[in-house]
């Protein structure tokens, strides 16, 4: 879990084009992340 949100913090951008792989609570973690930022 951390290293998909450690990865998906080093590339939001590339995580916001690439299509929901991720589960969908990761991706929201992942957003609040950028919101943060």
């Amino acid at each position: 879990m951390n290293r998909i949100k450690s990865a998906a913090t080093t590339s939001s951008p590339a995580v916001n084009t690439k299509p929901p792989a991720i589960i969908p609570d990761d991706r929201d973690l992942d957003v609040s992340s950028s919101m943060l930022k």
